[in-house]
């Protein structure tokens, strides 16, 4: 299979203009190689994916996470790929996999829905901007609560967002312990148990995601068996009176 080789990639926008060298020593390979593995796998299982429009998401992200680390410590770029790989595993489709590397730049970046959509088309930054978060919220509570809400709202035009936060949600609990105090840990698994699993679990009985539903269901296992081992993990016993 003949590959496809990238020396440049070139994003322009209104506000907003900048080039990638691969060949230059700021980008380094060990930042290529996050996303080249996977890259592999998508050409080869999937040739009919738009290889190159996902390079462009891979390459987007990187450059706008650059100076991102997780709170693990890991650099930021690490999430968006992990998250796409979680998607490519499960049956994810194309827009999915795009969507995923780019599921942060709105909310961690200040790019806007209308720059995305510049690059990506209606639909990937329609998926993006319902993944991301509103910032004026005053707890993260009441941050995932309304994101959520957002997005079954938008569930019969664009389910894909909904399936692409289960993959970040599964990321976020396979890496929780680099996150946070133990009880942030628990808090964290609760909220996803009683506030996000029943929305997911709701979005797998609707009648337009069919040809979603193997990806769902294979995501809604991981994702409920992810909970109840780091729930094992981090349980507190009782203390002895």
């Amino acid at each position: 299979m003949k590959k496809t080789l990238r020396t440049h990639a070139f994003f322009t926008w209104q506000d907003i203009s900048f080039v990638i060298d691969f060949g230059s020593p700021s980008f380094c390979k060990k930042e290529m190689n996050y996303f080249q593995h996977l890259r592999q796998k998508i050409e080869t299982k999937h040739p009919e994916y738009d290889i190159v429009r996902l390079d462009r998401a891979y390459d987007l992200s990187s450059k706008l996470h650059q100076n991102q680390k997780r709170k693990t410590g890991m650099p930021f770029i690490t999430h968006p790929v992990a998250t796409a790989k979680i998607l490519f595993d499960t049956g994810g489709s194309e827009d999915m996999i795009c969507a995923a590397l780019l599921h942060d730049v709105i909310e961690d970046c200040n790019v806007t829905k209308k720059q995305l959509e510049e690059l990506f088309g209606k639909r990937i930054a329609m998926i993006v901007w319902l993944l991301s978060k509103v910032k004026e919220w005053p707890t993260s509570s009441l941050r995932v609560k309304n994101n959520l809400e957002e997005m079954e709202n938008a569930l019969a035009e664009y389910p894909e967002a909904m399936i692409v936060k289960m993959a970040d949600r599964l990321h976020n609990i396979q890496t929780l312990s680099g996150f946070f105090s133990l009880e942030k840990q628990q808090d964290y698994l609760m909220e996803t148990r009683e506030l996000l699993l029943p929305v997911f679990r709701r979005v797998e009985m609707q009648e337009n995601i069919a040809p979603y539903l193997p990806t769902i269901e294979k995501l809604l296992k991981r994702l409920s068996l992810g909970v109840e081992s780091q729930s094992l993990k981090v349980h507190r016993p009782l203390r002895k009176a």
